[in-house]
C-alpha cells in the first residue's frame, strides 16, 4: 500500500510536541524514582541563571542562548541519570539533539527567554528542595509553553535547514 508522509508545517510542529512529550514524561518518571539522587556537583549553572531575579533584563548579547540550551540539555541528562534506566538516558540524549534548534529559537524570543530563565532556576530550586510537586509544575509549565511556541518555531527552523541545504 502506498501512503504518503505528511510534511506540512503543522504535521512538524506535531512532531516537535510529541518529542517534548515524550522527555516530559521521562523526566517526570526519573522525578518521581529518585528526587533524593539529585546533585548538580560537576554541572555548571550559567552566569545569567545564577543572577536571574525578578526584574532582571536578559543580556544583551546572544551569547546565553548556546550557554542556556547546553545546560538544559545537561540537566535533563542529570534528572534522567536518576531513573538508572539505559534506555531512558538514550532516549533523552537524542532528544536534546533532535530539539536545540528549538530551544536556542526560543530563546530568541523574549518573552520565553523570561520564562525559560524563571522556569530553570524554579526547577533547580525545587530539585534541591526534593520537592516533587514543585518539580513536576515547572515540567509542565514548560511543556505547556513549547506546546503553544511549536507552530510559530517549527517553520522557522523548517525554512532554515532548508536555506543552509
Amino acid at each position: 500500500m502506498n501512503t504518503l508522509i505528511d510534511h506540512s508545517p503543522a504535521s512538524a510542529a506535531n512532531a516537535m510536541r510529541d518529542e517534548f512529550g515524550m522527555a516530559r514524561a521521562i523526566l517526570e518518571y526519573s522525578i518521581r524514582e529518585n528526587i533524593a539522587g539529585f546533585t548538580l556537583s560537576g554541572l555548571k549553572i550559567p552566569r545569567v541563571i545564577q543572577c536571574w531575579g525578578p526584574g532582571t533584563s536578559l543580556p544583551e548579547s546572544a551569547d546565553f542562548v548556546l550557554e542556556v540550551a547546553i545546560f538544559q540539555e545537561h540537566l535533563a541528562d542529570r534528572i534522567t541519570a536518576l531513573s538508572q534506566n539505559r534506555k531512558l538516558l538514550e532516549e533523552i540524549w537524542r532528544f536534546n539533539e533532535v530539539s536545540r534548534r528549538f530551544r536556542e529559537h526560543e530563546l530568541t524570543i523574549p518573552e520565553a527567554a523570561s520564562d525559560i530563565l524563571d522556569q530553570l532556576a524554579n526547577l533547580v530550586n525545587a530539585l534541591f528542595a526534593q520537592d516533587v510537586d514543585a518539580a513536576l509544575a515547572v515540567l509542565q509549565h514548560c511543556h505547556l509553553r513549547r506546546f503553544d511556541l511549536a507552530d510559530a518555531i517549527v517553520p522557522r527552523i523548517s525554512q532554515r535547514q532548508a536555506e543552509i541545504a
